[in-house]
């Protein structure tokens, strides 16, 4: 990195940083504003009601869920590349979104650390399990469609005795 780049991530940094402190009272006064209204209308009604195996589901739970699956697929970048590259960061995504999963050993302990409660702490979770298991099922399609060669066979192997 040039120090002319470096110069210019400090001052558009700083600048950043002073027109936020002087802008905060505003940006108060909209959250306060706006906290009502995303309350009533995403957070306090439910799409999904209390059910035996869902629920219940806000219009923000399901928003965050849509945001998380879309962040995963963007990750895949089915677009930009082969198949087998979207196979092999699938793999790579599964044991990113199993970080949550093993972070601690008792899912309290996380909602502890995270300021959430357990209830959430369980809803990301179980996001996390369901988005792991299907990049996993994915990645597993993908390498046996295929076919990567792997010898099982020592005969390439030059051994000196």
């Amino acid at each position: 990195m040039d120090t002319s780049h470096i110069y210019a991530i400090a001052l558009g940094g700083s600048f950043l940083l002073l027109l936020l402190i002087n802008s905060l009272p505003m940006i108060i006064r909209l959250i306060k504003y706006l906290s009502p209204l995303f309350s009533k209308h995403l957070t306090y009604r439910y799409t999904v009601h209390r059910h035996r195996l869902l629920g219940p589901w806000s219009r923000a739970g399901i928003l965050i869920q849509l945001i998380y699956i879309a962040g995963n697929i963007c990750c895949l970048k089915f677009w930009n590349t082969t198949i087998s590259r979207a196979g092999i960061r699938a793999g790579t995504l599964a044991i990113i979104n199993l970080i949550p999963l093993l972070a601690v050993p008792h899912l309290s302990t996380l909602a502890d650390l995270l300021g959430v409660t357990l209830s959430t702490c369980h809803q990301i979770h179980r996001s996390a399990g369901v988005m792991a298991v299907l990049l996993s099922i994915f990645h597993l399609l993908v390498m046996i469609t295929s076919q990567p060669s792997f010898p099982l066979d020592n005969s390439n192997v030059n051994t000196k005795t």
